[in-house]
């Protein structure tokens, strides 16, 4: 059970450094809108697989 929780882990620490880079990057280079846009989804991805991985766990 431990060892899915740091899987789960991972992969939120992975959409936070993805969305926080692409922020960050919009900010300091204007990173084009639609390379933001695909960052973002891919983050939102691993969120996604995160909640999953969560709740079949608790069931």
């Amino acid at each position: 059970m431990n060892e899915n929780n740091n899987k789960g882990s991972i992969l939120v620490l992975i959409g936070l450094v993805i969305v926080t880079t692409v922020n960050i990057l919009d900010k300091l280079i204007e990173l084009n809108e639609f390379v933001a846009v695909g960052l973002d989804l891919i983050a939102l991805v691993c969120f996604i697989v995160y909640l999953v991985k969560f709740f079949r766990n608790k069931k």
